[in-house]
């Protein structure tokens, strides 16, 4: 049957919606506005019950918690109102936070498969992208090679600077960062119980060449993708473009230190100050080896 409207409503609206708020949620609180990044929605005006509709002036996006106050009446219409309002007066930075932490996890970085590499991707030494692990031994993600997002063990920050969208949905297993310069910052973990599950994930492999274990399954997969400006360094979802144009895909990288380490000479924009500190010692290292020679 057509024409029956769900409640769930279309891409257009949830983007409409989250970008009206500043991607977090608006409700004040006792301690201030709620921030939770973890946006659902709310049909207020008129409430859902007495009509389907998709209207974006009565709706909101809200956190799970408070949208499920709203529909029980927590807010009055006035308020929420002032909620909608009250979102882009509060644009701090987005925060949130991956629960995924595992003692193994695959990482799969612009078409390419990371195992048992505690450094995904370095300069000269430095981590751009790397894991740790707590005091369980459990791996937790880290992220600093360009400024769109900052992953530190898992807890993340993305500034409001020049954003178009932002998509982290409740369960807190992805999150989606798109900017008004066409920059793209993706971060998704998937559980894959057996090698089939895996081999559906990422149908380009032929199941029999996937170089892992029966016994490595169940596997935790952290997918990232990483976009930025042209001639730069580029983690696309199935291929990886080094700063010289070459594209990598389909590449395995076991154990190692480092999987893959950039030229000194490629430097990321949006590091921090300790970062490029550590990469002009590096400079200065390599300029004195060089008059040594």
């Amino acid at each position: 049957m057509t024409g029956i409207l769900t409640r769930t409503p279309p891409a257009d609206v949830l983007d409409a919606l989250r970008s009206e708020v500043r991607f977090h949620c608006p409700v004040a609180t006792a301690e201030g506005i709620c921030g939770s990044p973890y946006l659902s929605w709310h049909h207020f005006d008129p409430p859902w019950h007495k009509e389907h509709h998709h209207r974006v002036d009565g709706m909101i996006a809200l956190c799970r918690e408070h949208a499920d106050k709203a529909d029980n009446g927590s807010y009055t219409n006035d308020q929420l109102r002032r909620f909608k309002q009250m979102g882009p007066e509060s644009a701090a930075a987005i925060r949130g936070e991956f629960g995924w932490m595992r003692n193994k996890i695959v990482a799969h970085l612009g078409g390419n498969f990371y195992v048992d590499t505690p450094i995904l991707v370095a300069m000269t030494g430095l981590p751009l992208i790397w894991f740790e692990r707590n005091e369980y031994g459990e791996l937790m993600l880290n992220y600093g090679l360009r400024d769109e997002a900052v992953i530190t063990n898992n807890s993340w920050v993305v500034p409001q600077h020049e954003l178009e969208q932002v998509i982290c949905k409740p369960g807190g297993r992805s999150l989606d960062v798109r900017h008004k310069s066409g920059a793209r910052f993706a971060v998704t973990f998937t559980e894959h119980p057996n090698l089939a599950s895996f081999a559906t994930r990422f149908p380009r492999l032929r199941q029999a060449a996937i170089p892992l274990e029966v016994n490595s399954f169940p596997v935790t997969v952290v997918d990232l993708t990483s976009v930025g400006c042209a001639g730069s360094f580029q983690l696309h979802p199935g291929w990886t473009v080094l700063p010289n144009g070459t594209k990598l895909q389909n590449h395995w990288f076991f154990g190692g230190k480092v999987g893959l380490e950039l030229a000194l000479s490629y430097f990321p924009p949006g590091l921090r100050f300790d970062q490029l500190e550590s990469l002009a010692a590096a400079r200065e290292s390599m300029n004195w080896r060089n008059r040594r020679r």
